[in-house]
């Protein structure tokens, strides 16, 4: 079994991962597909965050951990200013400024400044919906339970990724499963 949204050989390392392969009536975007991987991959960083608190808590009953969640719980808006812009990680304390080209980023320490001023990229992300570059002094910046950061170039195209998940896709309702 395979869905139309990756290429076959993907599709069955998603199958036999376990994974709910979306399937779509039409061809998704390049841009869609990025899209659609990054929707996975919070969902996954929230599901595992939930199961580790609930064993924290000592709460035995996993099966209260729902994968429908909405997809704005799988994403939580941060501060530029606690975001390292080199690692692309929430660090969740306030990082070193640093100024590069009359912007501030951020990172930790004389590593992450001698990162930007030899490699300028470092200073640029592409927007997970639009695939567009965006500035990260200047983005939109949403984290996901991991603390892996995700630069937007405003809300509007984080909203845009959310609606990207809707029960035929991300939720797995009616993908294709193991």
């Amino acid at each position: 079994m395979k869905g139309k949204l990756f290429g076959g050989v993907l599709v069955a390392a998603l199958v036999a991962a376990g994974a709910a392969v979306p399937v779509y009536a039409a061809s998704p975007t390049q841009d869609q597909r990025v899209a659609m991987v990054n929707l996975e991959a919070a969902k996954g960083s929230f599901l595992a965050s939930q199961r580790l608190q609930a064993l924290k808590d000592n709460r035995i009953d996993l099966a209260s951990i729902k994968a429908d969640t909405p997809a704005s719980n799988w994403f939580t808006r941060v501060k530029s200013s606690e975001v390292n812009m080199v690692t692309n990680r929430f660090e969740g304390k306030r990082q070193a400024e640093i100024n590069a080209n009359g912007k501030t980023f951020y990172g930790t320490g004389d590593g992450a400044a001698a990162a930007i001023a030899n490699n300028p990229s470092i200073c640029n992300a592409k927007d997970p919906l639009t695939g567009e570059t965006v500035n990260k002094s200047e983005a939109v910046i949403f984290a996901n339970a991991s603390g892996k950061v995700y630069y937007f170039k405003s809300e509007h195209t984080f909203k845009g990724l959310l609606s990207l998940a809707t029960p035929d896709t991300v939720y797995g309702y009616t993908a294709v499963q193991r």
